[in-house]
């Protein structure tokens, strides 16, 4: 298959819609430009064929060419620059699966089914725990099945081995309901007790669409959710179809199957992490007011989380409370307030004023958080080489809030917050909305992805150390650097203070780290230091030692913390 010279690719969101433009510059895949636009409604269905149309448009403003005709894309190039070889798409612009979770008991099946689930982007609309009660099928519960049904019910619980009764009669229950009501059948995911397995597929086979997947809890000590989670994922993109205006037409244009943009950030979670030697993993956090995607790869294994937020008053004045905590000087509630509703508002505007910058940050940063707790249970269940949040060599950062942020002191004490890293770090910032797009261009031209991966898609922020422990002293580590311009220096670093050492984006620098007693730099235990390369960024070279606090430093409050903070990184040491 001959490379395409001329690629669009686009991501269609719930209130954004990216389009980029990817070409040969000298014989280098580059990215040439972007755009981006507000997705498009159509009642209570995402309109994709709109929605693209309209961020090719404004990038066809930026590029003063056209790529776009009167009954879709032109293909291919033309010899006048219009048109275009190939185009790309993602989306997680359909609304989120409504979901029914079925298990034996809370503790076992029942949890470990609603973790995978809500770690998917569904919403869970019913919980129903069959092995607590004699009689679960009550006739409200099945009045609410039959008249408004779910779009998803996962049926989960046993062991592998254990009891099958009360998952067999949960089956036939499911299979009579729907067998008189069959004008709108949900799909059913198995994932529960494998003896139990032939006798619930004959039960439903021919009342109900299923899919069968491992069990999500095998032993009550171990929890299995990624074959959920991806089934989860896979009814999302099946349904996209029905619940997507003009899904079939997008489809006809582009080059590859239309696959939800979570799955394709996992791709590219795993596509850097083979493209880099990462000792501890890659991990890429996308996120806005209302969904973040985690992914997290180290060589061929990788894990995924997809936590979508239904924004209700309530969640917004807990926001408001929650910014007010992060907040460095005095501001009322009613200001936050409105900086919220405006960028609820208009979600693709950039921030005017620091106060809107510090406020898109804080709010991004709690969903972050939200999303870490959750990612970090998961994981500690599961056996995976992918690094838990708190433990990989590259971070990369996704989000309208963070863009052109690279030499932002609060964008990175945000992203610290809520990924609490430990060790040596790099951090960087995906400034043009890139990350799904190209893993799903990976699949079909990886060279192109690779190229514009490692020369345009990612803007490097700073280079982190971030310690823990409590030393016996006020002192956390003592530094040394040499700079390949061949300036050197060391220093003593305090306990629970943050400091910046200027180190451009060209420039590299040796280290050596030597913290004190008690003091972990994330190289096995405490007191061990080392030696290693590290790249500048935006805010250089920076040391977090944060979470190291000596008892006899006096606590300062929260918002003369803050302060120093935000100062110590808009003046370099050194």
């Amino acid at each position: 298959m001959q490379s395409p010279f001329s690629i669009l690719v686009a991501d269609i969101g719930q209130t954004i819609t990216h389009t980029a433009l990817i070409e040969p510059v000298e014989g280098v895949y580059r990215f040439v430009a972007k755009g981006q636009s507000a997705t498009i409604w159509s009642g209570v269905n995402p309109d994709l064929e709109s929605s693209l149309r309209n961020s090719v448009s404004a990038l066809e403003e930026v590029i003063q060419r056209r790529l776009w005709g009167d009954t879709g894309p032109i293909k291919p190039r033309q010899e006048s620059g219009f048109g275009i070889d190939s185009l790309i798409v993602t989306t997680s612009a359909a609304p989120a699966l409504r979901t029914v979770v079925i298990g034996l008991t809370n503790a076992y099946s029942l949890d470990s089914a609603r973790r995978a689930v809500e770690a998917s982007g569904a919403i869970i609309e019913m919980t129903l725990g069959i092995g607590e009660s004699s009689s679960p099928w009550t006739g409200d519960t099945l009045t609410a099945l039959a008249q408004d049904p779910p779009d998803l019910i996962v049926l989960a619980g046993g062991t592998d081995q254990g009891s099958t009764k009360p998952i067999q009669a949960a089956a036939r229950s499911l299979a009579m309901l729907y067998q008189a009501s069959p004008s709108r059948v949900p799909h059913l995911i198995y994932a529960g007790n494998l003896e139990a397995r032939r006798t619930v597929i004959r039960n439903i086979e021919g009342f109900l669409p299923f899919s069968v997947v491992d069990n999500v809890r095998p032993t009550p000590d171990t929890e299995a959710p990624s074959e959920l989670q991806r089934e989860v994922l896979s009814c999302y993109e099946n349904q996209c179809a029905s619940r997507c205006t003009g899904f079939a037409r997008v489809q006809e244009w582009a080059d590859a199957p239309i696959i939800s943009t979570p799955r394709a950030i996992g791709l590219t979670a795993r596509f850097i992490a083979h493209s880099n030697t990462n000792r501890r993993g890659v991990l890429i956090t996308a996120a806005s007011p209302m969904e973040v995607v985690i992914a997290a790869a180290h060589d061929d294994d990788y894990q995924w989380l997809w936590q979508r937020t239904q924004l209700t008053d309530l969640m917004l004045e807990q926001d408001v409370e929650r910014i007010l905590e992060a907040w460095p000087k005095p501001i009322s509630r009613e200001e936050i307030a409105q900086m919220l509703t405006d960028a609820l508002a208009n979600p693709s505007s950039m921030a005017q004023t620091f106060e809107e910058h510090l406020a898109m940050l804080t709010w991004a940063s709690i969903r972050i958080q939200e999303a870490r707790d959750n990612f970090v249970e998961i994981h500690a269940r599961q056996h995976t080489q992918a690094p838990p949040p708190n433990s990989a060599d590259l971070y990369v950062v996704q989000s309208q809030a963070f863009s052109g942020a690279e030499k932002s002191g609060a964008a990175l004490l945000s992203i610290l917050k809520a990924l609490q890293p430990t060790g040596l770090s790099r951090f960087l910032i995906d400034d043009q909305a890139l990350l799904p797009q190209l893993g799903a261009l990976a699949r079909i031209a990886p060279l192109a992805a690779l190229q514009v991966l490692e020369n345009d898609a990612l803007t490097p922020m700073a280079t982190v150390i971030s310690s823990q422990g409590k030393p016996r002293g006020d002192r956390a580590m003592k530094l040394e650097y040499s700079l390949d311009s061949g300036t050197s220096a060391e220093m003593q670093i305090s306990t629970g203070t943050i400091a910046r050492i200027a180190l451009e984006r060209s420039q590299t620098a040796v280290i050596k780290v030597l913290p004190h007693r008690g003091v972990d730099i994330g190289l096995g235990r405490p007191g061990r230091g080392g030696r290693s390369a590290v790249y500048g960024g935006g805010l250089g070279l920076v040391v977090d030692t944060r979470h190291s606090n000596s008892a006899n430093v006096r606590q300062a409050t929260q918002q003369e913390k803050i302060e120093g903070w935000l100062r110590a990184l808009d003046e370099p040491l050194g």
